[in-house]
């Protein structure tokens, strides 16, 4: 099996975590990106998919990477999708480069369908809530094998995400499952928590996974903290930006956001394409959903 970019990417971070980091170029080439709108000093761009097209070259891009992984099997769609995608405060970034998808990454708010990983993880879910916590999840995320500034759009797609979840929808905590050797860079670089015991996942091909939880006010603490002191190496944070000092972005972001039209969601998930159960809660969730949107379409066109 071919290990994918990612994987290189997260082994990279671990290994020069003792190594000697020249913070103020990287800082540099961060604070010269706006990251929303497209930025002429940065070879490549992060947007929000907002668009038919884009959103069939994230999730053409998404199957792809999950392919290489062994996570997705072949669909004639060639495109990795959920019903999570479809759900109105779900956040798609692809970072492009040419006009080429190289890196992407999605985060699902709760809602009454709940969250993605409740089929495995339902109590660890609940209890969180239960103190006031206002979850969301990363359900996929990936960059395009061979890339060598992988580094930078991991830390760009994160920062962006951080930016939707906690700038516009007001999220305490990310929580993501990932493969368990990948867990170590998670906990050290991103200072993710354990949530819950390994699992078998059928989403992606009964590979094991791990839930991993992100307070959102600890990243905070550690960006703020960064701007004074050095923080422990490996970290990420100090490459980071809060909301409270990219304010701009937060507010393109809240204005770029475009969920899934009625057309697109029969398109993706009214076709053959579509290899999930339609009589399941969530799919009856998301059909009663857009059928709301469809009689608003008519009594706003007729009168």
């Amino acid at each position: 099996m071919m290990k994918s970019n990612l994987s290189q990417v997260l082994q990279k971070f671990i290994t020069e975590e003792n190594q000697c980091v020249n913070t103020t170029e990287i800082l540099n080439e961060v604070s010269n990106q706006k990251l929303l709108p497209v930025d002429p000093y940065q070879d490549f761009t992060i947007k929000v998919v907002r668009t038919f097209d884009d959103r069939v070259r994230a999730y053409r891009f998404m199957y792809k990477i999950y392919l290489e992984k062994e996570f997705a099997e072949v669909n004639t769609s060639r495109m990795w999708y959920s019903l999570y995608d479809a759900h109105p405060n779900t956040i798609t970034f692809i970072a492009e480069k040419s006009d080429e998808v190289i890196g992407a990454i999605t985060v699902v708010m709760d809602s009454e369908m709940g969250l993605s990983a409740n089929e495995l993880y339902a109590d660890e879910i609940s209890e969180m809530k239960s103190r006031n916590h206002r979850p969301a999840e990363i359900i996929s995320l990936g960059v395009k094998s061979g890339q060598k500034d992988a580094k930078k759009i991991l830390i760009k797609l994160f920062n962006n995400i951080y930016f939707a979840a906690r700038g516009v929808f007001s999220v305490t905590d990310l929580i993501i499952t990932v493969n368990p050797r990948h867990q170590k860079f998670y906990s050290r670089v991103l200072t993710f928590d354990t949530l819950g015991i390994p699992k078998e996942y059928n989403k992606v091909g009964g590979a094991v996974a791990v839930l991993l939880n992100l307070n959102l006010k600890k990243v905070e603490m550690l960006v703020e903290m960064s701007r004074t002191v050095k923080v422990t190496k490996g970290i990420i944070y100090e490459y980071f930006y809060t909301i409270k000092e990219k304010k701009d972005i937060v507010e393109s972001i809240k204005s770029s956001i475009n969920p899934m039209s009625l057309r697109e969601f029969d398109y993706f998930f009214n076709s053959n394409f579509f290899l999930g159960d339609p009589q399941s809660h969530h799919f009856k969730h998301l059909k009663k959903y857009f059928h709301k949107i469809f009689v608003l379409d008519i009594f706003f066109n007729y009168n």
